[in-house]
């Protein structure tokens, strides 16, 4: 056997040795291959779980970065084309949000409680904050993939029974 030859069988035992060790780790540890090869329920329960958690993080900082950039053309973005805000029976249009959003974004922040995945949209419950202070609750129906609010609800009702600041109140009830 030439050497060119031993040396090919060589590495070829080396790289089936490395890989059917690196097969064996991989299922042991709970990484990815265990997908490739077939999960339990409760791997697939974790993935799933994983899954939502990293749509309510991306969903949050893409709320948080295009509101305090300020800038109207990406604010408006953030709504689908018939978007509506219901507060207490009342209607509001995404234009009265991104007013108020260019004027004041930088005041505003988003904080997900919940994200559930419903295929094309996610449910979402978000808590609005204003100058660091939680004010608003939001249950929410979000686009996907393009993240756009369909439609949003504030709750409690009743802001001013929450005490909500008249100026808060007054955001919303206009």
């Amino acid at each position: 056997m030439s050497q060119s030859s031993l040396l090919l069988l060589l590495l070829l035992l080396i790289f089936c040795s490395c890989s059917a060790y690196m097969r064996k780790e991989a299922a042991n540890s709970g990484l990815f291959f265990k997908h490739l090869v077939g999960t339990t329920n409760q791997d697939s329960a974790k993935f799933s779980h994983h899954a939502e958690s990293n749509g309510a993080e991306e969903y949050e900082a893409h709320l948080n970065k295009t509101v305090s950039s300020g800038n109207r053309k990406l604010i408006a973005g953030l709504f689908g084309s018939n978007f509506k805000l219901n507060v207490c029976g009342k209607e509001f249009t995404p234009e009265k949000l991104i007013a108020i959003f260019v004027k004041n974004g930088s005041n505003y922040s988003f904080k997900v409680k919940s994200w559930k995945d419903n295929g094309g949209t996610a449910e979402v419950k978000f808590d609005v904050f204003i100058h660091a202070t939680p004010r608003f609750p939001i249950e929410a129906t979000v686009s996907k993939p393009g993240l756009e609010l369909i439609y949003g609800e504030i709750k409690p009702c009743h802001p001013k029974k929450e005490k909500y600041s008249e100026a808060e109140f007054n955001l919303i009830s206009d």
